[in-house]
């Protein structure tokens, strides 16, 4: 069991999504961040590459145990990798899917 309460979330969630890795692991994101989203494992592990475009560092997080979080400002650019089918991540955005990211 894993509970999130809505009130841990740094902002109004307007939209949820579920990341599973395949069995073989795979890199996810690859992309600027369209909106505020929070970052949550549910199990297994995440790595997770974060760029700041406005000067070009960098950050790498590990996120390991079940209800480890990351906070994901708009604009940054994120790439993570699922180590396998064990690893799951639920994000919270601030913003609903327009079809390019969020609104």
């Amino acid at each position: 069991l894993q509970a999130i309460e809505l009130a841990q979330v740094p902002f109004q969630v307007r939209r949820v999504f579920l990341v599973a890795g395949p069995p073989d692991g795979a890199w996810r994101g690859d992309h600027l961040v369209p909106c505020h989203e929070w970052l949550v494992l549910l199990r297994g592990t995440v790595d997770v590459h974060l760029t700041d475009v406005s000067d070009g560092t960098s950050t790498e997080h590990f996120l390991s145990q079940p209800g480890d979080s990351l906070e994901l400002p708009q604009g940054i650019f994120v790439r993570y990798h699922l180590a396998d089918e064990h690893s799951q991540i639920i994000v919270f955005a601030d913003a609903p899917y327009d079809g390019a990211g969020c609104s």
